[in-house]
């Protein structure tokens, strides 16, 4: 009998497209004031994100759609695994911005409970984003211990998982710039 441990669940949904419109007719609608809060290379990488310990950009720019889609999507991703929602909340949020050649570095978003992204514009060429095993590669069971496992950006994809996988992004190695935003639930 073979028995599968230390599975890491990972929530994927895509906005019907009713949704999907409102929330790029919001963001679209504010990006001009979004687009100064970017900091270059924010972490070390190669990515411009509007990213502050204490943001929040679904309350900063008053993206209503956008958030709740994202927390009835959080809300789901805990109900599907058993775990309550309680008094769980936005601890941050913010906008990535990745241009040609942008990537960025594998990190994790601890101590936050719940971490996902939004792609709010993608080509689907532009760089993808790896989620790394936490169970690091066994020699000779390559087959049943894979370290990454990738997801395509796509505009209205949103990708969700506990905050403590370790994640990065491919370099976007299109001309087309790729946005979505990003968020921890805590």
């Amino acid at each position: 009998m073979i028995e599968s441990w230390f599975s890491t669940p990972v929530f994927c949904a895509f906005a019907h497209p009713l949704i999907k419109k409102a929330i790029e007719e919001e963001y679209f609608s504010k990006e001009k004031d979004i687009v100064p809060t970017l900091k270059k290379h924010c972490w070390g990488d190669n990515i411009d994100a509007s990213y502050d310990l204490n943001s929040n950009l679904f309350e900063q720019f008053q993206l209503k759609e956008l958030e709740t889609y994202v927390t009835n999507c959080v809300h789901s991703f805990l109900e599907q695994v058993d775990l309550e929602a309680g008094s769980l909340r936005v601890l941050n949020s913010w906008v990535n911005y990745f241009s040609k050649y942008h990537y960025q570095n594998q990190h994790h978003h601890m101590p936050a409970k719940v971490s996902g992204v939004y792609y709010i514009k993608s080509n689907e060429q532009d760089g993808n984003l790896r989620l790394h095993s936490p169970i690091r590669h066994i020699p000779g069971f390559s087959s049943i211990s894979s370290t990454t496992v990738e997801y395509t950006p796509q505009a209205g994809k949103l990708i969700m998982f506990p905050s403590w996988v370790e994640h990065s992004v491919r370099p976007n190695m299109t001309d087309d710039i790729r946005i979505s935003v990003s968020f921890n639930f805590d």
